[in-house]
């Protein structure tokens, strides 16, 4: 059982999360639809350069915003760790995107739709636990 504390802290950050999230989504999937029918570029490339232009924004915001505290990484760390997380998020989602939308021969709206709710499950995690973890600074600069 959480304590109340970290509970309402939890609650908090979840919240600033799914607020940050969903304008970084609306960058993403406006920007994605923009270069797929605006510019007729291929899917798969479009999805790159959305995930790129949303992961920029979500990660000064959500390093601002959301898992804002004592942070475990240094900035300069963190930005690497975010770096491949975007990676990760790039080859997940255009992996799981040709599958929805070539393999299964979902529309390409829903095939997107679908990619990013798992890409954004994935995110919220890796970012919790890994990028943006909370720890003791201290501990860190005394080990070093």
């Amino acid at each position: 059982m959480l304590s109340p504390y970290i509970h309402r802290a939890l609650t908090f950050e979840s919240i600033r999360y799914l607020l940050l999230g969903l304008v970084t989504f609306a960058i993403d999937f406006s920007t994605f639809f923009a270069l797929t029918y605006g510019a007729e570029l291929p899917y798969l490339y479009a999805n790159a350069m959305a995930k790129t232009f949303g992961a920029l924004f979500g990660f000064f915001m959500h390093r601002q915003f959301t898992f804002r505290g004592d942070k475990a990484h240094s900035t300069p760390k963190q930005f690497i760790l975010y770096v491949l997380l975007y990676l990760w998020n790039v080859v997940f989602s255009s992996a799981a995107i040709y599958i929805f939308i070539d393999t299964l021969q979902f529309s390409v709206f829903w095939g997107k739709l679908l990619t990013d709710v798992l890409v954004i499950l994935n995110a919220f995690l890796a970012s919790k636990f890994i990028v943006f973890a909370r720890g003791s600074t201290k501990t860190q600069e005394t080990s070093a």
